[in-house]
């Protein structure tokens, strides 16, 4: 499949696990993430996306994908 996952909060307990389930689903193209900080993984399908959350106008429109996940 051609899937593209988003991932919020990827550097904590749950987050980095869900993270790394994936990173490795052959579901999915590519993984976005939305975070405060580098989870310092480097892999092909991984974007990630260093944020301020208190200003979402400023990256809300790069939240597209099928499936949403929140940690």
């Amino acid at each position: 499949m051609d899937k593209k996952a988003i991932l919020i909060g990827a550097t904590g307990l749950v987050g980095s696990h869900i993270l790394r389930l994936l990173l490795k689903d052959d579901r999915y193209k590519s993984i976005s993430v939305f975070h405060r900080r580098s989870t310092e993984i480097k892999h092909p399908k991984l974007i990630e996306h260093i944020i301020d959350f208190d200003e979402p106008q400023v990256w809300s429109n790069l939240v597209t994908g099928d499936h949403l996940y929140s940690a």
